[in-house]
């Protein structure tokens, strides 16, 4: 992961990442504005089936639409099975460069919660993929224990939350 800092305000940034010698595609985003004024996002949901078929389509019309939208609202359900490399490999592919441009604020949904093993299959265990952390760089601003599941992000005038559906909704009320 990488974080960049000290940004301005609604300004456009270029940035591509590499080793030195090896370097990828430049890809550019724009920051939030600091004032109050109107934005566009992308709200999807369900990816998990046929992704390189159908979400690719998908999430290609959708910045096509809307090219200036300021992040895609992932409402769960990415991948159809939480902890298969092949799906979430899939998932990044369809997304292709929009996932370099335009952020993800991700809340994962029951199909990103699976038994890791027949033991936790046995104890009706469902865990978080394997996958997620390692993928996602989300704010850890929630609570302890649930971090970049259940967080909120502040874009422009507007506080986004993301709730994980799939944790006691008491501990989250807060």
């Amino acid at each position: 992961s990488l974080t960049f800092k000290r940004l301005l305000p609604d300004t456009l940034y270029a940035y591509r990442v590499g080793d030195g010698t090896h370097w990828s595609e430049w890809f550019q985003f724009r920051t939030a504005s600091d004032q109050a004024k109107s934005f566009s996002f992308l709200y999807v949901g369900d990816a998990q089936n046929n992704i390189l078929d159908l979400w690719a389509r998908l999430i290609r019309e959708g910045y096509r639409k809307a090219p200036d939208a300021g992040f895609i609202l992932h409402a769960g359900d990415l991948v159809n099975y939480a902890h298969s490399e092949q799906e979430w490999h899939e998932w990044f592919k369809a997304g292709g460069f929009i996932h370099s441009m335009l952020p993800s604020i991700s809340t994962p949904g029951n199909h990103e919660y699976q038994a890791r093993n027949n033991q936790e299959y046995a104890g009706n265990v469902r865990s978080l993929s394997v996958q997620w952390r390692p993928q996602f760089n989300l704010p850890m601003n929630g609570i302890s224990g649930y971090e970049e599941t259940v967080y909120y992000v502040d874009y422009e005038d507007s506080r986004i939350i993301s709730l994980d559906s799939n944790r006691p909704p008491q501990e989250q009320k807060a």
